[in-house]
């Protein structure tokens, strides 16, 4: 069973499941982002947690293309041309069509004008699948601006403690030199 073994050992690329082909484009995406230190620990914290959804079947445009979502809370989207099967030998045209919130909101936006059917079923599943992502994307954007709010108020409350260290300092040389100054007097 896919992935404990190889799904290419007896067929080729195109003719096992789309669903597959999604979860190898998907694997290999990750593979080659596991290159980078940063994404390699976020991608093993994911497997770890079994984050991992197998691609599912988003929609249909009116064009008869497929959309696919690989799972989870991210906007990657994959498309499927229709293949041409007048042209011997045709295979399917996979490509990665959206990557970010913004692609899948700008596809939305492209797609809702349309009055074809399969067309209003692509934006339906698309806003359901962008409604979560858009709300993650906000809580990082929340978390984000109340880590630097915090950053900014250590850096005050540190500006406010050199201040008045350095008033102490002053207040002490006053001192000293108001004590030097009586005793001089004094004599």
């Amino acid at each position: 069973a896919f992935p404990e073994s190889n799904p290419l050992t007896h067929s080729t690329f195109f003719d096992i499941e789309p669903v597959d082909r999604v979860k190898i484009l998907s694997l290999l995406v990750d593979w080659k982002l596991s290159d980078h230190p940063d994404v390699r620990t976020r991608v093993e914290e994911l497997r770890e947690a079994g984050e991992e959804d197998p691609p599912v079947l988003i929609a249909h445009d009116s064009s008869g293309r497929a959309f696919y979502h690989d799972g989870g809370l991210n906007a990657r989207l994959y498309r499927e041309d229709r293949m041409d099967w007048r042209k011997k030998d045709c295979k399917p045209r996979w490509s990665t069509f959206c990557i970010t919130v913004d692609e899948v909101k700008d596809l939305v936006s492209r797609t809702a004008r349309s009055r074809h059917r399969s067309d209003k079923h692509l934006v339906e599943a698309l806003n359901t699948m962008v409604d979560p992502l858009v709300e993650k994307e906000r809580l990082a954007e929340q978390t984000e601006m109340r880590r630097r709010e915090r950053e900014e108020a250590f850096e005050r409350n540190k500006d406010v403690k050199e201040k008045e260290e350095l008033a102490r300092r002053k207040q002490r040389e006053l001192l000293g030199e108001v004590k030097r100054a009586s005793s001089r007097f004094e004599q």
